[in-house]
């Protein structure tokens, strides 16, 4: 599968700067999340559900589901886009442990910034986001432990998982 990382000028060029950015941003969050298998194949993506989950209108939401079906993740309909089959990505391969945290720690931080994880919503099993990046669950838990101390992330305190806050980090202050 070849996805490209950013929408083309061809898919962007009716839309104002600002509303490009917004397509840029809903399109790599929608494709990070559909690659690495946390919005499963077979799932329906409502655009006005979109657009208020992203805080975007309509036309930014069809744009980006447009580069992400010009890309083969997703097939276009009425409703929005079914997510098309897509293979989960590979754990990425770390140096050191501190690279590895480090890594973990960036990639929750985006997801919770792009609103892959909605406010108030349950991240995924310790264990299913430890195995994709794989790393124990105890290391997984020291990795997101600093998005705790800044409160993104509100910790169990029995079996049923980490929960994202309604203070979620900004998409401008988390580097790429």
């Amino acid at each position: 599968m070849n996805a490209s990382a950013h929408l083309s000028d061809d898919e962007t060029r009716l839309l104002d700067p600002k509303r490009a950015g917004q397509a840029g941003r809903v399109h790599r969050g929608l494709q990070e999340a559909i690659i690495e298998g946390i919005i499963p194949s077979g799932v329906l993506l409502v655009s006005a559900d979109l657009a208020s989950g992203y805080k975007v209108d309509s036309h930014v939401v069809a744009v980006a589901l447009r580069g992400l079906a010009h890309n083969g993740l997703v097939h276009l309909h009425h409703l929005g886009a079914t997510v098309s089959d897509a293979p989960a990505a590979a754990p990425i391969p770390h140096r050191s442990p501190g690279q590895a945290r480090s890594h973990i720690e960036l990639t929750i931080r985006r997801r919770l910034a792009t609103r892959i994880y909605q406010p108030g919503s349950m991240l995924p099993r310790q264990k299913v986001l430890a195995k994709e990046f794989g790393v124990s669950t105890a290391a997984y838990r020291r990795a997101v432990q600093p998005l705790v101390e800044e409160g993104f992330l509100i910790p169990s305190v029995n079996p049923r998982g980490t929960r994202a806050s309604d203070r979620l980090p900004q998409v401008e202050t988390v580097p790429c």
